[in-house]
């Protein structure tokens, strides 16, 4: 009677909570319609918990986040669309998402034409669901970006670019880093450049990207461009890459017609500045890593800005001692600078509207001093 009491306080639990955590639409042409309590999973069910999800798994099919149907696993495995290897690495992958302790429901759905079938999942002791096969594998729900730009020091502009692809679960399949770097003698020019781009990829996922270096200028500053493509798939489908120059992929082409498939597009600029732009739109602000040089004052003029309030200078040790500064012909004098000091002025007054504010910034001062001028 315990034993029936526990089960049933925990379908009763499940039926609010898992209820709300599953009643989401799929981007797919079948409906949850309902789910109930199985058993808990245990030490000594556990194999036997792994083979039925195993056995009843659904593979939903599409591309580009379309799932165009749900293929049953008796089905593919009659027709020979899942081989003995491929079902033996997706029992290995469900084998990794189930714990003793967790608990095992059964998941009702619904097609289009009306006609029903249920597939397994688990949840862990809270109901949250680990892993479910038609939730886990289908669209990409939500992607999130990160995005920043680093200076190892005033010759090194590194821009990393992560992407992360997540299924229904809210867990992250796909994890992308690009990192694009350009190193600089004068902040104008290019002297090396270098291009990684990394995936961390979950079970049943697989990713491969192909990236277009090119070297641009942009107001006659030498810049870094890649233009970056990233294909991923998951159930059973799979990515024949070929090679191509610099140690990237030429192109990438999806086989297999059980599974998931899509592909992200993006175009990541560096000027050797220190201006990085993502799909044409600004990452990090106009920027002079400046090191006084023997001679006359250094110059350096930004235009076609927005308005904007101020710029802050970030000096270096030894950094600089005078900076002057002229926004749109007003003068704005910065002395007596000390080592490590960081200098805000103020220059909101002299703004004009629209993207037509010009800032002259011209370095004065020792030789050797350093520093960084930023301009939003």
């Amino acid at each position: 009677m315990t034993v029936l009491h526990k089960a049933a306080s925990i379908a009763a639990l499940a039926t609010i909570f898992l209820g709300k955590a599953t009643a989401q639409q799929i981007n797919c042409p079948v409906n949850l319609i309902s789910n109930s309590f199985v058993t808990a999973v245990t030490q000594a069910n556990q194999s036997s918990v792994v083979s039925d999800i195993v056995a009843s798994s659904a593979i939903p099919v599409g591309d580009n986040s379309t799932c165009t149907s749900v293929v049953l696993m008796s089905d593919a495995l009659a027709s020979g669309n899942v081989t003995p290897a491929q079902l033996s690495q997706y029992t290995q992958a469900v084998a990794a998402q189930v714990t003793a302790g967790d608990y095992l429901f059964q998941f009702t759905w619904r097609r289009a034409d009306g006609t029903q079938f249920t597939t397994l999942g688990v949840t862990d002791s809270l109901f949250r669901l680990i892993f479910e096969p038609i939730q886990a594998a289908t669209g990409t729900v939500s992607t999130s970006q990160g995005v920043g730009i680093d200076t190892t020091d005033s010759t090194v502009l590194t821009l990393t670019y992560s992407y992360f692809i997540r299924n229904l679960l809210n867990i992250t399949t796909v994890e992308s880093e690009q990192k694009t770097t350009v190193i600089t003698e004068d902040n104008k020019t290019i002297e090396d450049e270098s291009e990684t781009i990394s995936f961390i990829t979950a079970p049943l996922w697989t990713a491969a990207a192909t990236v277009v270096p090119q070297k641009i200028v942009l107001d006659g500053i030498e810049c870094k461009k890649a233009a970056v493509t990233l294909t991923f798939v998951n159930g059973f489908k799979s990515l024949k890459v070929a090679a191509g120059a610099g140690g990237f992929s030429g192109s990438v082409e999806v086989q297999g017609n059980l599974g998931a498939s899509g592909q992200i597009q993006w175009v990541a600029i560096v000027c050797s500045d220190g201006r990085a732009l993502l799909d044409g739109v600004p990452v990090s602000d106009p920027a002079w890593f400046i090191t006084r040089t023997q001679g006359p004052p250094q110059e350096r003029v930004f235009t076609g800005l927005p308005p904007f309030s101020a710029i802050t200078i970030h000096n270096g040790d030894p950094g600089l001692t005078n900076v002057a500064l002229t926004v749109n012909r007003r003068h704005f004098e910065v002395d007596d600078l000390r080592d490590n000091q960081t200098r805000r002025v103020d220059v909101a007054s002299a703004m004009v509207a629209g993207n037509n504010n010009t800032v002259t910034v011209e370095i004065r001062g020792k030789p050797g001093g350093t520093g960084e001028i930023v301009i939003p």
